[in-house]
């Protein structure tokens, strides 16, 4: 009996056991945590489901929308993504794929920056940075996107690659932003009433195991290796024991650094990690009626902060507020070992800036609970010649392992978002072609 083992019971790997479940009964779920879900991780804070940042699921696919209303037993809240830009100590709209006139207007009081409102064409490059200057200007580029790339991916931006360009640009060609109306595709957003966002792996997990996949977790795979056709898995459980796995076929779903590492392979592709630091505490925000907020100035510290009172409007007149502040960073560079000091001195910028406003004024005294994760794999780093380094990566485990598949957004480098995943993975026909 042909035997297939998913690798990772993140978003990806669940929707993968989702389609195969319906056309192989000898599926087995590896996942080196205790629980699904991935990147898709929630906690609670007081009465506050906090997500590893912010999540709102939506899809231009009828078919995939009621999928997802039906996984959370209808039990979710009509949202908007409503995103906005921290810079100069004032808020702005937000950029993509609109630069409006009000931001543009709020910009050259500032920075004396003018510009002749107009629809641009896309324009050619060999780098995120040069395309982007030769679109737009060095200007615009530095002010809504330079400085913000550099502080998020921690590069420059003639080092990151044109992958990152956005599809589509206009300036001026509105008043205002806004994500909902612009992106007329998606007829409707929505976020689970209760749970976190997580509530969609954990539902999506409870339909696969209903299909008899077996799930084996606290399991990760330490070595891959070929013999008869069939691929051979060292698996380690928590208790440092192991042992092997006989597969016909392998989807593997998680961050590269562990085959690179096992095969001993010169291949050089990278991850940006994100501190999360979760606060609850007595106050309130000026960011509460946003779904999320970038802060664009590499002085701050957090790149982007979000309200969990946008997400839990049944608790927006609680004494508490609870917030996470997101912080680019990697295991290597200072930050990571200090984490907690680092996620203390990004809330307290925020206070500074007037973005927070504790109750009494104390950080001690306001500050209920806090919680700090690192997260070395939040994406994939969109480096030049990543392509290159990718492509070489999959020549060279189709040569050794023909029956591995890299699947999902850390494994195959592909910039995907909860709707994307689940319309490739289940409501496509990609897996069986």
């Amino acid at each position: 009996m042909t035997k297939t083992i998913i690798i990772g019971a993140g978003l990806t790997g669940l929707s993968i056991a989702f389609k195969l479940s319906s056309m192989d009964n000898n599926l087995i779920l590896l996942e080196k945590e205790n629980y699904e879900g991935g990147h898709v991780f929630s906690t609670n804070l007081g009465n506050f489901h906090i997500d590893l940042g912010p999540h709102i699921f939506r899809s231009k696919e009828e078919a995939v929308m009621k999928f997802v209303k039906e996984l959370l037993n209808f039990n979710f809240i009509n949202i908007e993504s409503k995103p906005r830009i921290f810079k100069y100590g004032k808020i702005f709209e937000n950029v993509i794929p609109v630069i409006p006139k009000k931001n543009i207007d709020m910009l050259s009081k500032i920075k004396n920056i003018t510009y002749t409102f107009k629809k641009v064409e896309s324009q050619t490059g060999n780098n995120f940075e040069e395309i982007m200057i030769n679109w737009i200007g060095y200007d615009l580029y530095w002010e809504f996107f330079g400085e913000y790339s550099e502080k998020w991916w921690g590069l420059k931006g003639k080092l990151l690659d044109p992958v990152l360009v956005p599809k589509a640009l206009y300036i001026g060609d509105k008043p205002t932003y806004s994500h909902y109306t612009v992106n007329s595709g998606y007829t409707e957003e929505i976020y689970p009433k209760d749970g976190g966002f997580m509530t969609i792996a954990r539902a999506l997990a409870q339909n696969v195991f209903k299909r008899n996949v077996k799930k084996e977790y606290n399991k990760k795979v330490t070595h891959f290796e070929n013999k008869d056709l069939q691929m051979i898995l060292t698996i380690r459980d928590s208790n440092n024991v192991e042992k092997e796995i006989v597969a016909d076929k392998v989807y593997y779903t998680g961050s590269l650094d562990t085959l690179i590492s096992d095969m001993k392979v010169n291949i050089n592709l990278n991850y940006r990690g994100i501190i999360f630091g979760e606060f609850l505490f007595r106050g309130n925000t000026q960011f509460e009626k946003y779904s999320w907020l970038y802060l664009h100035e590499k002085r701050l510290l957090a790149a982007r902060v979000y309200d969990a009172k946008y997400y839990h409007p049944q608790l927006r007149n609680s004494e508490c507020t609870a917030i996470v502040i997101e912080i680019p960073s990697n295991p290597n560079d200072g930050k990571w070992e200090f984490a907690d000091k680092i996620c203390d001195k990004a809330f307290e910028e925020l206070v500074g800036e007037g973005l927070i406003k504790l109750s009494t004024n104390s950080f001690k005294g306001d500050i209920v609970n806090k919680v700090t994760i690192r997260d070395p794999y939040s994406y994939p780093l969109f480096k030049l010649d990543y392509k290159n380094e990718y492509n070489r990566l999959v020549k060279f485990l189709s040569e050794k392992f023909p029956k591995l598949r890299l699947e999902g957004r850390n494994a195959k480098f592909e910039y995907l978002n909860s709707n994307n995943i689940i319309e490739k993975y289940i409501f496509s026909d990609y897996l069986v072609n």
